[in-house]
């Protein structure tokens, strides 16, 4: 509902890896925010393809991003569930700034 209200247009919700990877491979998404854990199952896979078709990724997680995410993900955009509004749209706006389609070290 946030987003829709700032104008965003959502592609999904997907509740499992694969309707994700589905979504991913279908659609062209400028960003993408990422639950880390649908159901027990990790979105790594799918973090990886978008990111090497250079969409920005936004991953949120319930955990601490150090203790669960792989080592090649620790620089992307995290935020920890419960989360303000606020916080999210901020690193949507950010995300929407980079023109790379890679939060990591964009300005």
């Amino acid at each position: 509902m946030l987003l829709i209200q700032h104008g965003i247009h959502i592609i999904g919700p997907a509740s499992t890896v694969d309707e994700a990877m589905a979504l991913a491979e279908t659609s062209m998404p400028e960003i993408a925010i990422l639950d880390v854990n649908l159901h027990g199952e990790m979105i790594f896979p799918v973090a990886d393809f978008l990111i090497r078709r250079g969409v920005s990724v936004i991953l949120t997680t319930g955990y601490s991003a150090r203790d669960i995410l792989p080592q090649h993900l620790l620089d992307l955009p995290s935020i920890r569930k419960p989360y303000e509004p606020a916080e999210l749209m901020a690193l949507v706006e950010r995300a929407f700034a980079c023109a790379d389609g890679e939060l990591a070290g964009c300005a």
